[in-house]
C-alpha cells in the first residue's frame, strides 16, 4: 500500500486468499489466484500466518481475551484508515466480494471438529505471542511519553491544579485512566488538561469506556469515529457529549 498515493491504494481485508490458505493449511482450495502484490502485503501475510499457527495450536482463555481486546483496537485503526482513503466503487465492490467468499470458508473451518486447546508447546508459543504484543505496546507507550501525549502524575496535578488525592479518586471512579510505562510508572493523557475540553465531559466518557485497557481508551479519544465522522475529542470540543457517550458505550462492549 502506498501511503503517498491514495489512488493506488487497494482495500484488502486480512482474510484474503493467503490468509485463508494459511488458516486451512495446504489442503485448502485457494479462494483467489491473485498473488500478493506488494512487499508490505507480504509482510502482513507472514504476521498473519504466524499468528494463525499459534492460535490453531491453542492458547489459554486469558490470552485469548487479551488478544480480543488488541484486535478490537486494530479493527478501529483499520476502519479509520478506510475512512481516510479514496476508494473507488469498483474497488470496494471487489473487496466486498472477496470478503464474502473468505467468510464462507472461515465459517466452514469454525464448524469443524475442535482440536485440543492447550498443550505444553502451545502454551509456550502462546506466551511468546503475547510477549511480542506486550513489547509492541510498551514501545508505543514510550513514543507517546516522548511526544508529550502522556504526562506524569506530577505534571497532571500541576496543570489541573489538583492534589494527588483528587487524581487517585478520579482513577477509582474511572473518570481518569493511566497508562503504565515500561518502567511501571503511571502516565496520564495530556488532553485531560486542555482548556478547550470540559473535564466533566471527559470524565463521563472515560467512565463509559469501563474497564477497557488504557491504550484502548486513549485510542478511542483520538481516532476518527465512523459514526461521529471525527475523533471523540473533536466532537467533545463541539459539545457533542451525548453522541460521544453512545459511541463509547458501543466501543466498550466489543
Amino acid at each position: 500500500m502506498n501511503e503517498d498515493s491514495p489512488a493506488e491504494w487497494k482495500y484488502k481485508r486480512p482474510c484474503d486468499s493467503a490468509f485463508v490458505r494459511a488458516y486451512l493449511n495446504s489442503d485448502a482450495t485457494p479462494v483467489s489466484a491473485e498473488p500478493i502484490a506488494s512487499s508490505k502485503e507480504q509482510a502482513w501475510t507472514v504476521v498473519l500466518e504466524d499468528s494463525i499457527r499459534v492460535l490453531r495450536k491453542g492458547v489459554t482463555a486469558s490470552e485469548l481475551k487479551t488478544l480480543q481486546r488488541l484486535l478490537a483496537v486494530l479493527v478501529d485503526h483499520v476502519d479509520n484508515l478506510i475512512l481516510q482513503k479514496s476508494v473507488s466503487p469498483a474497488e470496494w465492490a471487489r473487496a466486498m466480494q472477496e470478503d464474502a467468499v473468505a467468510e464462507v470458508v472461515l465459517r466452514e473451518v469454525h464448524s469443524r471438529r475442535s482440536r485440543p486447546m492447550t498443550t505444553a508447546k502451545s502454551i509456550r508459543e502462546g506466551k511468546k505471542f503475547m510477549a511480542r504484543a506486550k513489547e509492541a505496546e510498551a514501545a508505543r507507550t514510550s513514543v507517546l511519553i516522548e511526544t508529550g501525549e502522556l504526562i506524569t502524575s506530577g505534571e497532571l496535578q500541576r496543570r489541573l491544579q489538583v492534589n494527588r488525592q483528587a487524581v487517585s479518586r478520579a482513577l477509582k471512579e474511572l473518570r481518569l485512566f493511566a497508562v503504565s510505562s515500561p518502567t511501571g510508572e503511571s502516565f496520564y493523557p495530556a488532553f485531560c488538561t486542555e482548556a478547550t475540553l470540559d473535564r466533566r465531559s471527559l470524565g463521563r466518557v472515560s467512565k463509559a469506556l469501563g474497564a477497557l485497557p488504557p491504550l484502548a481508551k486513549f485510542d478511542f479519544f483520538h481516532q476518527k469515529s465512523r459514526r461521529l465522522q471525527e475523533s471523540a475529542l473533536d466532537a467533545l470540543r463541539k459539545g457533542r457529549l451525548a453522541e460521544v457517550l453512545a459511541v463509547a458505550a458501543e466501543y466498550a462492549e466489543r
